[in-house]
């Protein structure tokens, strides 16, 4: 479950343009968001994000894994829903 976090921080981060912004709409602290993309960049052997003092963009790696992470969220989100619902 942990690592579908990370992903969720990837794909908030990644999406809003800020970990501080990532944080806020998650409820968490900043450091949170900063250490679950750490632990899934670490998994995954690869940087998923440029990061400059000004400037976060997503690496070639993050924007080839953005749209599969987004689908593999759904598919678990849609699964869970419907579960809940059976």
């Amino acid at each position: 479950m942990d690592t579908l976090l990370n992903i969720k921080a990837f794909l908030t981060t990644a999406r809003v343009g800020s970990f501080s912004a990532a944080a806020r709409e998650l409820g968490v602290a900043p450091s949170v968001i900063v250490k679950r993309i750490n632990r899934l960049e670490d998994q995954m052997r690869a940087q998923l994000f440029v990061r400059s003092t000004r400037k976060l963009s997503l690496t070639e790696t993050g924007e080839r894994y953005f749209p599969r992470y987004q689908t593999i969220v759904g598919d678990v989100e849609d699964a869970i829903n419907g579960a809940a619902s059976a």
